[in-house]
């Protein structure tokens, strides 16, 4: 564990950067928004269909801090049927490599 070792050996928590939680969070909306479906509905699909808490709260909380793993992401949109298919950009990554 990071707490048992020495101050110079500890690593510092991986922070993810605030555009990345602003694409994440209108990813999410735009989806809602285009299937026409409320918080209330996701959550209430997701215990259904892939028997997760139905707490409306908690996917609220995820929306606000842009917080939705992949794997929560790639859940929702099989439960609707989607998938996602990727497209490279031409934005070159920041360390310079591919």
């Amino acid at each position: 564990m990071d707490k048992d070792k020495p101050e110079s050996q500890k690593r510092e928590k991986y922070k993810l950067p605030d555009d990345i939680k602003v694409q994440v969070r209108e990813l999410v909306k735009d989806f809602m928004e285009k299937e026409k479906i409320s918080v209330q509905d996701l959550a209430i699909r997701l215990e259904k269909e892939c028997d997760r808490s139905p707490s409306r709260t908690n996917i609220l909380n995820k929306l606000r801090r842009g917080s939705f793993t992949l794997a929560e992401f790639l859940q929702i949109l099989n439960t609707y049927g989607y998938e996602i298919t990727l497209t490279k950009t031409d934005r070159t990554p920041k360390n310079g490599t591919d």
